[in-house]
């Protein structure tokens, strides 16, 4: 069973978020892949079957932490696949599911902290009129 958990350390914008078990669907489209998770609605595509597992592992870390940003929580995260994904992951032999386990920490807040030191050191020039 899929399992997902989300802490706040106090007094700082660091978040802990865990992952785990989730069923994931492959499934190989001409001559891409398609991961598909089950217990979220969440997928990624690929060329190979590796680089589709890549592009799901990140995506999803990268999902996580635009929820956190967005909602302060996951839990909007939290949606199963509809319905006839699941009918067809149901139908699919066992090769082509996978399950996968993700923890991950993310600083809130810093996003930006090096465009702000760059933002600093900017010249500003003042155009002269013309005489």
């Amino acid at each position: 069973m899929a399992e997902a958990i989300h802490a706040v350390h106090k007094g700082s914008n660091s978040h802990f978020v865990g992952v785990g078990n989730l069923r994931v669907m492959l499934v190989q489209d001409g001559e891409l892949w398609f991961a598909q998770a089950m217990e979220i609605d969440y997928a990624a595509q690929g060329r190979t079957l590796q680089e589709t597992q890549k592009n799901f592992e990140e995506g999803l870390r990268l999902t996580i932490h635009a929820h956190l940003r967005e909602y302060q929580s996951i839990e909007k995260l939290l949606v199963p696949a509809p319905a006839e994904t699941w009918t067809e992951f149901l139908k699919m032999a066992a090769a082509q599911r996978f399950r996968y386990t993700q923890v991950s920490i993310h600083q809130l807040g810093e996003e930006f902290a090096e465009l702000k030191d760059l933002f600093g050191q900017i010249a500003y020039l003042e155009q002269k009129k013309a005489a």
